[in-house]
């Protein structure tokens, strides 16, 4: 793991369980940026925040209301062929036909580019580039959730009705 747990700082980490941690030998890992003490310093506030804060726990209560604004909007937007993933990184599998599964790979970077110019930042890839991925930061509030799914559903609308 690296960046976002020294908070942009330059640190990295391995973790692993305890038996296979005790299988390596000295320079069967390396670490560039695992040694840095004001990155480690940052890495440790961090975490306090983390815990502080509830983060995790809050990802999963905001994921679930995401999850479900994402369930409602497959009825109105029927290029929804899916939606999955885990408190507040989700992916969202567009199609062309909820039949077919056709991937609807044009009309994913044609949200992409909408949303964006709006302000939001939605990534899309997968095998066929037709699945938006979704990951807010930990700290992002209810009313910005709430704007970022109305502009997501702006973006569904606006590719639907030009057809990608």
């Amino acid at each position: 793991m690296a960046r976002g747990i020294a908070n942009g700082l330059p640190l990295d980490a391995c973790t692993t369980s305890e038996d296979v941690g005790e299988a390596f030998e000295p320079g069967d890992h390396l670490s560039t940026f695992g040694d840095i003490p004001v990155s480690c310093a940052a890495e440790l506030a961090n975490i306090d925040y983390l815990v502080d804060k509830k983060l995790p726990e809050e990802a999963e209560r905001k994921g679930r209301g995401l999850m479900q604004e994402l369930e409602d909007m497959k009825r109105p937007h029927r290029i929804i062929g899916d939606a999955r993933g885990k408190r507040l990184m989700i992916g969202v599998e567009l199609v062309r036909n909820l039949e077919t599964k056709e991937p609807a790979s044009e009309e994913a970077a044609s949200i992409r580019a909408y949303a964006g110019k709006r302000g939001i930042l939605v990534g899309h890839d997968g095998i066929s580039g037709n699945v938006l991925r979704l990951q807010p930061p930990l700290v992002i509030s209810v009313e910005e959730l709430d704007q970022a799914i109305n502009i997501l559903g702006e973006s569904f609308e606006e590719v639907e009705k030009k057809g990608a």
